[in-house]
């Protein structure tokens, strides 16, 4: 069963498998990019740091990195790969932060389904 979010395009339910889907929503709402080929590990982890730490993008960028900032870094796959392809990017996306002068304090990587709440004042 397929469920459409309302007010979105209807998505293609079978993408070709040498196209990866860059932000795509928990719910199927279409992602910020389409890359085809789907480059190689090494070269899709550091685009994707790119797109997370820029400080140049008003509607994503909440935190400058300066360089030696602590961070906890949450790889979250909510099953669309296997844990050995998990612990593989966790790998790459660690030692690309590193490479940044990112200090990782502490790794949560796994299935998480993550809810959050505020309150407005």
């Amino acid at each position: 069963m397929f469920i459409k979010v309302p007010g979105t395009k209807a998505p293609e339910m079978n993408p070709p498998s040498s196209e990866i889907e860059i932000g795509m929503g928990i719910h199927n709402e279409s992602g910020y990019l389409r890359l085809s080929p789907v480059p190689e590990l090494s070269k899709l982890v550091p685009q994707l740091l790119d797109l997370i730490m820029s400080t140049t993008d008003p509607s994503r960028s909440f935190l400058p990195f300066k360089g030696q900032d602590s961070v906890v870094l949450m790889v979250n796959n909510l099953g669309g790969v296997s844990e050995l392809e998990l612990g593989a990017i966790v790998g790459q996306v660690t030692s690309d932060l590193e490479a940044r002068g990112v200090v990782i304090t502490c790794i949560l990587s796994g299935t998480y389904m993550v809810c959050s709440t505020f309150t407005l004042s």
